[in-house]
């Protein structure tokens, strides 16, 4: 493309960087309108080169443009899944829980008591899972209403 242009190989590169990055943050079908519109711009003069384009900071309107037609264009059920799935999945609702100290020899039982909020499951300890295995550092504190201190508190 750059030979047909006649414009150095490094014109076009800077169009490479940014498809990709929209790709990684957005998905490959917005990187491939992104791509299509900024060519098109190019094609019937609108920019003159691929240089005045991002220099004019077209690239950042153009993403937002596509961004909002793809948001706009969702069905209202798939945006209100998209809502309640961030409103449900930002924060952990339940109390935090504080660690104490572990007193149990290096792969001793686990306590079990961390699961993981949206599913349900008991969290393994890494530190025990771990290879080579290492000394636990998550133990239950003393007077937890559990009774199992100094134990890990993750499931071994």
């Amino acid at each position: 493309m750059s030979i047909a242009a006649k414009e150095a190989p490094t014109v076009y590169y800077q169009f490479q960087i940014e498809v990709m990055r929209v790709c990684d943050a957005h998905g490959f079908l917005v990187g491939q309108q992104m791509a299509e519109v900024m060519l098109r711009k190019i094609d019937d003069q609108t920019c003159a080169n691929m240089v005045a384009l991002f220099a004019s900071g077209e690239n950042n309107r153009l993403l937002g443009e596509i961004l909002a037609q793809n948001t706009a264009n969702r069905p209202k059920a798939v945006q209100q899944h998209a809502q309640v799935v961030t409103q449900v999945g930002q924060a952990d609702p339940r109390t935090k829980f504080t660690f104490g100290a572990v007193t149990q020899p290096m792969g001793g039982p686990g306590a079990g008591l961390i699961d993981n909020h949206k599913t349900g499951a008991k969290v393994k300890c890494n530190r025990f899972h771990a290879t080579p295995q290492l000394k636990c550092t998550a133990g239950v504190p003393s007077g937890h209403v559990s009774g199992m201190a100094g134990l890990c508190a993750y499931t071994h």
